[in-house]
C-alpha cells in the first residue's frame, strides 16, 4: 500500500441500516488514528447526511468510499455516488432549506460548512457524485493539495470540546404542569450539547395548546431559535392552531427555519396542524396519526390543513421529532400508553430516538 495512503472503506448503500454501517466504520476509522473526539463526530456526521441523501433522493442503490490519506497532512476522503435521477439544478440544491421531497433540505449545504473541499457532479437521468475533503491535522499553513494551494479552513469550536460527556444526556421536565399530566424528554444530537428541538404546553381558558419544535439543524445557533420559540409561544397563546401558526411563520422570516406540529385539545376534540417532519399520535383502543404536511416554518410555508378528530378521556397525545423514528408499531404505543407519561417518554427515547439527530418526544393524557 502506499504510505500515504492509509485506509479505504466502500460501503453499499441499499437502506437505513447501510447508512448506520457507513457511519459507524467512518467513526472507527477515526478513533483508531486518535482524531479527537469533535472532529470524528463532524467527519461521522457527513457520512450520514451523504449516505441519507442516496436513501432519500436516488431511488436505487449507491456507495459511500471513505479513504483516509496523508499529503503533507492527514486527511479524510468522502466520495457518495448513486445511478439516480440526478439534480436538475444544483445551484438550487445548495441553497438552505430546499428540498424536493418535502424534508428539510439542510443535507448538501450543511455539509459543505462541515468540510474543507467540497465538489459535486450531477446529470440527469445518470446519478450524483459527491466528493469532500476533510483536514485531520489541525494546522493552518497552505500546502499543495492534488497540485492546487488550498488554505483550509481554521476548524471552529465545538461545544463539546468544553463540556463533560454527562451534558449530551437526555434532559426531562416534571410530569405534572399546571394540573396537566404531561411529560417530555429531549436529548441532543450526538456530538452537540445542546438540542434544537422545543416542546409547547399552555393551559387556554377552554383546552389545552401543545406542540413539538423541531429546529432546521443542529448546535447553538438551533437551540437559541427553538427557546425563542418557546417564548413566542408564551405569549401568543391561541385555540386557533393555523393562525398561530401563520404568525410565527412570520416571525421565523430570514432565520434557519422550523418543523413545527400544534395541536389544541377542548370538548373532546383535538383540532392538529403540522408542517415539516414532525408527528402526532393520539393513542387509545387505537392509533390515530397526524403527519405533518411538507414545508418549513418561516420559509416554504404550505396552505394549512388542520384536522379535527374525537378524544377521549385517558387517550394519550404523544409528539415526536424526527430523531424519533417514525416506524413505531402501532401495538407498541397502545401497550405503553398504559405507562406514566414520563415512563412513556423515557421508553421512546431510549428505543427509537436517533443518534445523529436531536430527538424529542412529549406526551399528555387527556383528563376532562
Amino acid at each position: 500500500m502506499d504510505q500515504d495512503h492509509l485506509q479505504t472503506h466502500r460501503t453499499y448503500i441499499h437502506s437505513e441500516a447501510d447508512v448506520h454501517c457507513a457511519v459507524m466504520q467512518v467513526y472507527a476509522m477515526l478513533v483508531s488514528i486518535h482524531a479527537v473526539p469533535t472532529l470524528a463526530t463532524e467527519v461521522a456526521t457527513v457520512a450520514s447526511e451523504l449516505a441519507m441523501n442516496i436513501v432519500k433522493y436516488a431511488g436505487c442503490d449507491g456507495t459511500i468510499v471513505v479513504s483516509m490519506q496523508k499529503h503533507g497532512r492527514r486527511f479524510i476522503d468522502i466520495v457518495a455516488e448513486d445511478r439516480g435521477h440526478g439534480i436538475a439544478n444544483i445551484e438550487q440544491a445548495m441553497v438552505d432549506h430546499f428540498s424536493t421531497k418535502g424534508t428539510l433540505g439542510l443535507g448538501l449545504p450543511g455539509v459543505k460548512r462541515m468540510v474543507d473541499e467540497f465538489e459535486i457532479t450531477s446529470e440527469l437521468g445518470n446519478g450524483t457524485r459527491v466528493s469532500v475533503k476533510k483536514w485531520l491535522d489541525p494546522e493552518h499553513n497552505k500546502i499543495d493539495f492534488g497540485g492546487r494551494s488550498v488554505t483550509p479552513a481554521p476548524v471552529a469550536p465545538s461545544p463539546l470540546a468544553k463540556s463533560e460527556p454527562s451534558q449530551q444526556r437526555a434532559t426531562a421536565t416534571k410530569a405534572h404542569l399546571d394540573g396537566i399530566d404531561y411529560a417530555m424528554v429531549s436529548r441532543p444530537c450526538f456530538g452537540e450539547v445542546v438540542s434544537g428541538d422545543g416542546t409547547i404546553c399552555h393551559r387556554l381558558p377552554n383546552g389545552i395548546l401543545i406542540g413539538i419544535i423541531d429546529i432546521l439543524g443542529h448546535g447553538q445557533e438551533a437551540h437559541e431559535l427553538a427557546r425563542f420559540s418557546e417564548k413566542w409561544f408564551e405569549q401568543h397563546r391561541s385555540s386557533d392552531v393555523a393562525g398561530v401558526m401563520q404568525a410565527l411563520h412570520l416571525a421565523l422570516k430570514g432565520s434557519r427555519g422550523s418543523a413545527l406540529t400544534l395541536a389544541y385539545v377542548s370538548q373532546h376534540q383535538i383540532t392538529v396542524a403540522g408542517v415539516g417532519n414532525t408527528i402526532l399520535y393520539c393513542v387509545g383502543e387505537q392509533v390515530t396519526s397526524f403527519v405533518a404536511q411538507p414545508g418549513i416554518v418561516g420559509s416554504n410555508f404550505p396552505r394549512l390543513r388542520p384536522v379535527t378528530a374525537s378524544i377521549h378521556p385517558g387517550n394519550m397525545l404523544i409528539l415526536t421529532t424526527d430523531g424519533i423514528s417514525e416506524h413505531i408499531d402501532s401495538s407498541q404505543l397502545i401497550s405503553r400508553s398504559r405507562l406514566t407519561t414520563r415512563q412513556l417518554v423515557n421508553g421512546l427515547l431510549n428505543d427509537y430516538g436517533k443518534m445523529y439527530d436531536d430527538a424529542t418526544c412529549m406526551a399528555m393524557r387527556y383528563q376532562v
